[in-house]
């Protein structure tokens, strides 16, 4: 098999990024798998493993592709704006995944630092916006969350 040059390994690394991001938006980190990024990219799981040693790796093509589509959906001019836009935005497809990826990761006996960085930006943002309540909003944001995905 031939070998490729650094440039080619970077653009394959790359395109394999970004269809890691585009199985995640369209249906969950669930499905981010060797062998769904693999049929996509027309290559064999090998030749993942070549770029991404464990399936856990493939949350770097997440990083700061993630954040920004999660905050785009929520209006911070008031906690009640804060609570309806983030209730709307629990029908967007994008937001749910990306909460549905959070939730469960943190729920791991170690969860990754992408998502303990990810908890602690979104209080810091919503502290920002209402000083000294990120945390008592986001814990009521994530509970209403939980309750409401559960239509219970």
């Amino acid at each position: 098999m031939a070998k490729i040059s650094k440039e080619e390994k970077e653009a394959n690394f790359q395109k394999y990024n970004q269809i890691i991001l585009d199985i995640f938006f369209e249906s969950g980190w669930h499905c981010v798998t060797y062998d769904n990024i693999a049929k996509v990219a027309g290559v064999r799981k090998s030749t993942l493993q070549g770029y991404y040693e464990s399936n856990k790796e493939f949350a770097h093509a997440l990083r700061g592709k993630v954040f920004p589509i999660f905050a785009e959906q929520l209006d911070f001019s008031s906690k009640e704006a804060l609570t309806e836009s983030w209730h709307k935005a629990l029908s967007v497809k994008r937001f749910r995944y990306i909460l549905n990826m959070l939730i469960a990761n943190s729920t791991l006996p170690e969860p990754s630092d992408m998502t303990v960085n990810g908890m602690s930006n979104l209080i810091k943002m919503v502290d920002g916006h209402f000083p000294g309540e990120g945390r008592e909003v986001v814990e009521g944001l994530l509970g209403k969350t939980i309750l409401t995905l559960l239509d219970v």
